[in-house]
Parts: C-alpha cells; sequence; structure tokens
C-alpha cells in the first residue's frame, strides 16, 4: 500500500507554524523566512529541504531548547528520506515539550517508513490518546497494521478515518486495497470507485490496476482489461500491469493475446518467476509443450521452493508420456508441500499410465486422507481398482462416491464408466 505524502497529513507546515505563533521565537521565525515553509511540504524541491536543515542547524546551536525547530528539522528529514536521522529529532521534540503529539506522528511515520511498524503503531496509538479524532493518524495505523497483515484491524481503522474525512481519496483507495486482499471484490470496487469521483486526477496507473483486479477476481474480464488499458496507458513500463492483463484474457481463453502480454510482462521484469509460470501455462494450452517447459524451468530456477511450479512441470512431462520424469517432480512438488491433495492426484495418475496401481492407489488414499469429502479422489482410486480387476473394491469406493453429497463431474463420469477396460481419464 502507498501512503500519503506528507503533504496529505493537513495544512502545510507554514500554516502550522502561524497556528502555533505564540510558542516560536525570533530564532526559529529566522528559518521561515528561508523559503522552506512557504510551500507544502512536498513540493518543496531537495535543495530546499538540504538549504533549510543548515538552516534548522544554526536555529538549534544558536537555542537548543526550542521543540518546534527539532520538529521542523525532522519533518526536512523525512522530506529527504533519512527517516533515521529524523527520529532523534523527533525524539528531542517530544522530550521538550511531551505534549506536542506532531512530533510523536511524524515519527511514527518515520518508523513506518524504516520498516519499525509496531513501534510506529505505538507512536500512532500515543497520538490518538490525544486526540482520537485525528483522520490521518488512524489511516497511518491502518496502513501499519495492513503490511503486518492484519487486516481487519487495519479495516477498523480505514472506516474511522472515512468516518472523520469521507472527502479523502487515499483512504479509500487503501481500504480498496485491503478489501481486495481478502476477496471483498464488490466492496473494493465500490472503494476505488469513490476514490476516482473524489479526484480522478489522483486516482493513477496503480489504481486502475487495482481495480481490474477486484473486477478479475469477480470473473469481470472484459471490464478488467479495461482497467488494465487505462493502466497500461499511464504507465506502460510497470511489468505487473501486462502480466494482470495477460491473465484476465486467458480466463477468456484469448491465448494468443494472453502470450503478447506475459512476453511483453517478461521483457520488462525478467526476474518475476510467476511470469515465466504464466507463459509457461498458457503455452501448454496452446499446445507448445516443449516451450511451455524452458518457462517452467525458469520458474523454478527463480524460485525452487515452489511445489506449483514443479506439479505443472510434471503435468507438461506426462503430457508428452514422460510419465517417469514426471514423477520426480511430483515428488519434489510433494517433499516441499505435503498437503496439496492435487500433488498427489497427479503423482498418481503417473503412476496409472504406468500401470502402476498399487502405488497409485497409496496416492490417492494420501490425498483421500487429507479430504476424504473430495469425491474424485475416491473416483480415480476405485478405477484402479478396476483396472487390476479388483471389481468388488472398485464397486465399493463408486458407492462412496455416490454416497457423498457432492454431484461434481467425478460422480457423473463414474456413473458412465461403471465397467472394467475404460481408460484412464485425467
Amino acid at each position: 500500500n502507498a501512503s500519503l505524502k506528507d503533504a496529505d497529513f493537513s495544512e502545510n507546515n507554514f500554516t502550522l507554524l502561524k497556528q502555533r505563533g505564540a510558542n516560536i521565537d525570533k530564532t526559529s521565525l529566522v528559518v521561515v523566512a528561508g523559503g522552506y515553509q512557504e510551500k507544502p511540504i512536498s513540493e518543496s524541491q531537495p535543495e530546499q529541504y538540504t538549504n533549510a536543515i543548515k538552516d534548522f542547524d544554526e536555529a538549534i546551536r544558536l537555542n537548543p531548547n526550542n521543540f518546534i525547530v527539532f520538529y521542523d528539522r525532522g519533518l526536512a528529514k523525512n522530506g529527504l528520506g533519512r527517516y533515521g536521522e529524523a527520529l532523534p529529532d523527533f525524539d528531542e521534540a517530544t522530550r521538550l515539550n511531551p505534549n506536542f503529539y506532531l512530533a510523536t506522528y511524524y515519527r511514527g511515520v518515520a518508523k513506518k517508513n524504516l520498516d519499525r511498524k509496531e513501534e510506529a503503531i505505538q507512536d500512532f496509538n500515543e497520538v490518538l490518546c490525544f486526540d482520537p479524532n485525528f483522520a490521518v493518524v488512524l489511516y497511518q495505523r491502518a496502513i501499519a497494521k495492513d503490511n503486518l497483515n492484519r487486516e481487519e484491524e487495519a479495516l477498523i481503522d480505514y472506516d474511522e478515518a472515512i468516518r472523520l474525512n469521507p472527502v479523502h481519496p487515499h483512504y479509500f483507495q487503501n481500504r480498496g486495497n485491503v478489501k481486495n486482499y481478502l476477496r471483498r471484490y464488490e466492496e473494493a470496487i465500490a472503494d476505488y470507485d469513490k476514490a476516482l469521483y473524489l479526484n480522478k486526477y489522483s486516482f493513477g496507473a496503480g489504481n486502475f490496476n487495482s481495480r481490474g483486479n477486484a473486477k478479475r477476481g469477480l470473473g469481470q474480464n472484459e471490464e478488467a482489461i479495461k482497467d488494465y488499458d487505462e493502466a497500461i496507458s499511464k504507465d506502460r513500463k510497470n511489468a505487473s500491469f501486462f502480466n494482470n492483463r495477460g491473465l484476465a484474457k486467458y480466463n477468456l481463453d484469448r491465448y494468443e493475446e494472453a502470450l503478447v502480454d506475459f512476453n511483453e510482462a517478461i521483457r520488462l521484469d525478467h526476474k518475476k518467476d510467476n511470469y515465466f509460470n504464466n507463459r509457461g501455462y498458457v503455452k501448454c494450452n496452446l499446445i507448445r509443450h516443449e516451450e511451455s517447459m524452458v518457462d517452467f524451468d525458469e520458474a523454478i530456477r527463480l524460485s525452487p521452493k515452489n511445489a506449483t511450479y514443479f506439479e505443472k512441470r510434471g503435468n507438461v512431462k506426462r503430457d508428452l508420456g514422460c510419465y517417469e520424469e514426471a514423477i520426480k517432480d511430483y515428488d519434489e512438488a510433494i517433499r516441499l508441500d505435503k498437503k496439496n491433495t492435487i500433488y498427489f492426484q497427479s503423482r498418481g495418475n503417473a503412476k496409472n499410465c504406468l500401470s502402476r496401481y498399487t502405488e497409485a492407489i497409496i496416492d490417492y488414499d494420501e490425498a483421500i486422507k487429507i479430504k476424504p469429502e473430495e469425491a474424485i479422489y475416491l473416483k480415480d482410486k476405485a478405477f484402479c481398482f478396476l483396472f487390476q480387476q479388483n471389481l468388488g473394491a472398485g464397486e465399493e469406493f463408486f458407492d462412496k462416491v455416490l454416497k457423498l453429497k457432492s454431484t461434481d463431474e467425478a460422480t457423473l463420469r463414474m456413473q458412465k464408466y461403471s465397467t472394467v477396460g475404460v481408460h484412464f481419464i485425467e
């Protein structure tokens, strides 16, 4: 989630200084005259930050007891991304004036940007004790919680921030991102739409991409592609936008178009294993198995602990009739993830193709142990018994399939192929 720039927090710093005029002595006011405070922080150029810090250094030398000057120097360092250096200034400002909670707030922002999220939350909590209706603090705390995978807690903060300030587009954008992650796609889209309505200029390429992801999650692939098109028109160098558009086109069986997008994603960023995986998968659907194997090889090289990639490469080898090689990939997938029933089923299927029925049954049993209500694994085991001419055991497992509440394809196929001699069907 992208955080707001300092200018989004409240009034610009110059206005804040004027509001606190009674607390500022002449030493601090000299710094204001330097021009640094005359614009919102986000509009200041780096050299203005640097020059301001020099002025603040001199102001502190002349009067080391003015908390405002330490605070302002911390803000300038924050603006330059020197968050670690900013922390001592905010610490000193709060030491000199424990009730000056803006310094505590910006210290929390600096800690958040330093990936010290738990400490940042503590600072935000302290600020909210002073002012529980400070919307931007709730917003920043929500971002920190989201980054710590505390999504439900983050939503509570986003909700409250929006209640207090219902016209800030960033609040809706970020809440939409959390809902998108939680697969609450319709709610996410509503938040993105609201953000776009509030300020179309702040709704950037990434926001269109995120809304496209939510629409794709709902199966609205054509609408998703429109959002991805918009994102790409704003930023043609972002590989993820092409990858996501490729996924939407894949879902619409537009494989050749999807391949073009995956090619472009890889051209822009050849270090993302999932891009190679996705391209390999679409090549499988285009019956370009040898090429897909190359992509799965690269995906595995980039991410050798991803079990799914081994399973997919095994599927390609199985489709090419290389069953022994396929089994080796399934072995590795299972070694990496012993809880995925698909891997046991796939290995069982490959062994079935080699007429190693007893071994195949062992794999199906493992899948059944993990998911006893899945009819497909019972069906596969039943066919194995039939292939072994063990009609009694085969019929027993067919009966178990029929007793399950599911009415999936496996049951229908079981009813159709109820005699010995049928070919194994993947």
